[in-house]
């Protein structure tokens, strides 16, 4: 069984507790991700209000979710594809390699 931990954030301007069974390393690893994530957005877009910010933070993580999805789909793909060709190479290779049976002759 997990162990809960309780952890304080203070994001935006907002404070509040969250209880996970996260280690504390990777959770403040996830607020900081989250906090330069919306130092970047300021710095770009100059929007300050933090419900704004926090809901571009939210459609920049799915942007980035669904690339990734769809970057390894594309692997999936591409490993499909290396998988036949690499067959299709082996059967050629037995095939030339493959000697015809001959009889033996006693001499």
């Amino acid at each position: 069984m997990a162990t809960v931990s309780t952890f304080r954030v203070e994001l935006l301007g907002a404070s509040f507790t969250v209880q996970t069974d996260a280690t504390k390393e990777h959770f403040e690893k996830l607020v900081m991700g989250l906090s330069e994530r919306f130092d970047a957005l300021r710095q770009a877009t100059n929007v300050y209000d933090p419900l704004k910010l926090a809901i571009l933070a939210g459609i920049t993580l799915s942007d980035d979710l669904e690339r990734e999805r769809g970057s390894s789909g594309e692997a999936d793909e591409a490993a499909g594809e290396l998988a036949r060709i690499t067959e299709r190479l082996i059967m050629r290779i037995d095939e030339s390699l493959a000697v015809p049976e001959r009889q033996v002759r006693n001499d």
